[in-house]
């Protein structure tokens, strides 16, 4: 699977192309410049610098482009026929120079809105070579064999190549009886047909520039410029044909077409992968004003239709334009400056900003960081921004339901404390009523069915007797087990006596209490020993009293 690049790779691919892009602008040996309608200077090369006669081209802004034309009149002419037709080759002025020097330049421009692009070329030489082979043959053939551009003469009726200079002869590589026994179309690529046809507009000043292929004596083809146009020597009607081998400019053009289409190309992928993210991107300048946005930004926070729009435009801008409208906007106002406090600290941050947009709330998680340009020095602040505000409103219904749910708890704590100790009381009244229960049987109703045992009684009676002590002990059975069924022998006094003892009493102390004697007290003490099985055994008795009472037996 290709390697998809990353956005760091293709930030670091548009540099590279525009750094290559403007090496080739301001290595080439053509003017490059670009300027506005009314003459301010965008931009120009450094061969446009020299050719005007400055040190830089930062110089040559200064100055403006109106007051290099010689005569205002071809400025007029010039905006006139760009208006016309938007584009325009080979027009011909004359400009003054830094010093004050005239020259000629040959212009090339394309009109696009408000903006003047093109090329120039000082074609001073040229020019004074044209005047001086119309002035003298003479002069011109000195100017023709020691001029270092290159030079033929062609005879328009038959193409014969009628003279070459030596910088021809030297060009082409053939030797100038050979090149001077060469037909023009021996070596221009078009067919025959096409160079006669040029030729007839050189010869009638039709145009006087020309680009062709050129053939060389070591089959190479070469891109040339050809400046021609008719001359007569010695009574003939020849034509004079300067030649700039273009080769390098038109490699040079190409490479410039090349990374501008590569440097597009990369900028629309980046803007499609920009507009494809749901999280807001975003590039600032040092002012706050916007440079880029996505369109997750324009649909979202800025709220307009297009990313171009909101070029230049600040967070202030844009939340007084809102408000304007009539919408509750107050995300630009009530969020920390972090734009700021990046620029003073130079790194990197992530916030979380809120607030109204469009009269909804919004909520942002933002990672920020500095903007550096290929000198590491910082030009503004990027960013980006997910939109969380329903997670945050998620996050505030499950801490406030935190809090319900710990008020809950804690109140159900306190319930439970409150229901335990119910509870535990109605155990102990439980106990108490039991413990009433079996102490009322057996002191108001067994002693009874006792006596009533012991009395004279007939089989019938007998029954009777026994099946309300059965049903006694039904009744007793659900809490007898809370009381050992042993204290059911105990009689009522040493009831009172066994309670007096679990309760730490001594024998001295309960008979005083009980109005009595000790040695009664000690032989209830010693009866209820032997009713608990503890005759002869060194168990404590109030020990086993208490553990009786404590479920234990």
């Amino acid at each position: 699977m290709a390697h998809k690049p990353s956005y760091e790779d293709l930030e670091q691919q548009v540099k590279e192309s525009d750094n290559k892009y403007r090496n080739l602008l301001n290595t080439s040996l053509v003017g490059i410049y670009q300027t506005s309608i009314k003459g301010d200077i965008f931009y120009v090369n450094e061969a446009s610098a020299t050719i005007f006669g400055f040190e830089s081209p930062e110089e040559m802004l200064l100055e403006g482009a109106i007051v290099r034309y010689k005569h205002a009149e071809d400025r007029k002419v010039l905006i006139q026929s760009l208006n016309e037709s938007g584009s325009l080759k080979d027009f011909e002025f004359e400009a003054f120079t830094k010093s004050g020097e005239t020259k000629n330049i040959l212009l090339s421009a394309v009109l696009e809105g408000d903006t003047i692009s093109g090329m120039i070329m000082d074609i001073t030489d040229r020019k004074k070579v044209e005047q001086a082979l119309r002035e003298s043959e003479e002069r011109y053939r000195s100017l023709f064999k020691n001029n270092h551009s290159v030079m033929l003469l062609i005879d328009p009726e038959n193409a014969d190549i009628v003279d070459a200079n030596p910088a021809a002869v030297a060009f082409y590589g053939w030797s100038f009886e050979r090149l001077t026994g060469k037909k023009i179309t021996d070596i221009n690529t078009l067919s025959d047909e096409q160079v006669f046809q040029e030729m007839e507009k050189a010869k009638t000043e039709q145009r006087r520039v020309f680009y062709f292929q050129h053939l060389l004596a070591n089959g190479e083809i070469r891109d040339v410029e050809v400046f021609s146009g008719p001359i007569k020597v010695h009574g003939r009607e020849l034509l004079y044909s300067i030649i700039h081998d273009n080769s390098k400019r038109k490699r040079a053009e190409q490479a410039v077409r090349d990374s501008e289409e590569k440097y597009h190309r990369l900028y629309k992928l980046m803007r499609l992968m920009a507009d494809n993210m749901p999280d807001l991107i975003w590039a600032k300048d040092m002012d706050g004003r916007y440079m880029f946005v996505n369109q997750a930004m324009c649909d979202k926070l800025i709220m307009c239709d297009c990313p171009d729009r909101a070029i230049g435009m600040t967070d202030m801008f844009i939340a007084e334009q809102e408000r304007n409208a009539g919408y509750e906007n107050t995300f630009g106002e009530i969020c920390v400056n972090s734009d700021a406090i990046i620029q003073e600290r130079k790194v990197a941050c992530r916030i979380l900003q809120e607030g109204f947009v469009r009269n909804k709330h919004l909520v942002l998680d933002v990672h920020k960081a500095p903007f550096l340009n290929e000198n590491n020095d910082m030009i503004g602040t990027v960013g980006c921004g997910r939109d969380v505000t329903n997670e945050k409103k998620v996050e505030r219904a499950l801490k406030e339901g935190e809090i319900e749910l710990a008020r809950k708890n804690l109140r159900l704590e306190e319930l439970n404390s409150a229901l335990k100790i119910l509870l535990e009381k109605r155990d102990e009244d439980k106990k108490v009523l039991e413990e009433k229960v079996l102490m009322n049987i057996q002191n108001l109703i067994i002693p009874y069915i006792v006596k009533l045992e012991k009395t004279t009684l007939n089989d019938r009676q007998e029954i009777f007797v026994e099946i309300i002590q059965s049903n006694i002990e039904d009744i007793l059975s659900p809490f007898a087990h809370k009381l050992s069924h042993k204290y059911l022998n105990f009689t009522p006094t040493e009831l009172q006596v066994a309670d007096l003892v679990k309760q730490g009493f001594r024998t001295k102390e309960i008979a005083d209490l009980l109005n009595s004697s000790p040695e009664t007290v000690s032989g209830h003490r010693k009866s209820m020993r032997k009713k608990l099985n503890l005759k002869d055994k060194k168990s404590n008795l109030r020990t086993h009293l208490l553990a009786l009472d404590n479920g234990y037996n």
